[in-house]
């Protein structure tokens, strides 16, 4: 990456997992020319493919449906049906 100061490249200095974000790191960048310090988030996908999430299921799609839905799904598809 550039600096943002001089447009020299800058060096990555340090790398820290950022635990308030699934995928994200903070990179410390440092410029040899000018000296400047840059902090940047970035996101890693490898990072997220290699961590799983726990799904939490909601309580709207444990509730059985309301009745007559069933019905009404089939009768709308027999109507749709070609014969």
């Amino acid at each position: 990456m550039r600096c943002m100061a001089c447009g020299a490249e800058m060096r990555l200095t340090q790398v820290v997992r950022d635990n308030t974000m699934s995928g994200y790191e903070r990179h410390s960048l440092h410029c040899a020319c000018c000296g400047e310090t840059e902090r940047r988030l970035v996101f890693r996908r490898e990072s997220v493919l290699r961590e799983p999430v726990p799904i939490r299921a909601s309580r709207v799609s444990m509730m059985p449906p309301a009745p007559g839905v069933w019905a009404r799904a089939v009768a709308r598809l027999r109507g749709w049906q070609v014969g």
